[in-house]
């Protein structure tokens, strides 16, 4: 069985698995995605990548075998690139999967957001053969997560303007009452008032005494004196 014109075998795979492979295959082609096989180098050389690759970047899946016409990374937007070889290493130091989003950069149109989950696959004597995984568009996902982002930004820079503004409120307010009290203080216009401790309901407190006489303070006679 063939797929893009690759017989199976020349990616490694075996009759046993054709029928998971046309499932897969199908799978990926309603999500707008492809299947890969490349090698492990800078170029990720593909061995094998099927036909949804069309669908999403424009270029036949038959550019990128083998370099042909084109290396895979070549159609990776480059501000992007470094994210997606830094995914990759990682994976593979841990020997588990990546996952990991990018642009690709389409024949024709603005780029274009795609997710990649692939591994590496090795050998009985642990060497790495290469690697496989698939890709698929997630550009309209991307377009609400990016609103959603640019929202919750929105919405924390205008509660920050929302606290420098009270913040300046309750200054301007403090001010207010500070210049309101000094000048009440200050004023000769104003009557004199007795502390609070010397007052009963704004009077005097002798004249709560009995007699509303001011007390009269007598000295106390000294010991010992005649």
């Amino acid at each position: 069985m063939k797929h893009d014109g690759i017989p199976v075998s020349a990616v490694g795979l075996c009759a046993y698995h054709d029928e998971r492979l046309d499932a897969l295959l199908s799978i990926t082609g309603r999500m707008d995605g492809y299947l890969y096989r490349c090698r492990n180098d800078a170029s990720y050389t593909m061995l094998y990548i099927s036909d949804g690759v069309l669908t999403v970047s424009g270029f036949p899946p038959t550019d990128f075998v083998h370099n042909a016409v084109r290396d895979y990374v070549s159609a990776i937007h480059p501000d992007d690139l470094a994210a997606v070889y830094a995914a990759v290493d990682a994976a593979l130091e841990a020997r588990c999967n990546w996952n990991v989003d990018y642009r690709i950069v389409p024949r024709v149109g603005e780029p274009l957001w795609v997710r990649e989950i692939g591994g590496g696959v090795w050998d009985d004597a642990g060497e790495l053969e290469f690697l496989e995984g698939f890709v698929v568009d997630i550009s309209d996902r991307k377009v609400v997560e990016d609103l959603n982002a640019q929202l919750l930004l929105d919405l924390k820079a205008a509660n920050e303007e929302l606290s420098a503004q009270k913040r300046e409120i309750e200054v301007a307010k403090q001010q207010s009452d500070h210049s309101a009290n000094h000048d009440a203080l200050t004023d000769p216009a104003q009557p004199a008032r007795l502390p609070r401790r010397t007052q009963i309901g704004g009077r005097p407190l002798w004249r709560h005494r009995r007699g509303g006489r001011p007390p009269v303070h007598r000295p106390r006679p000294i010991q010992g004196s005649q």
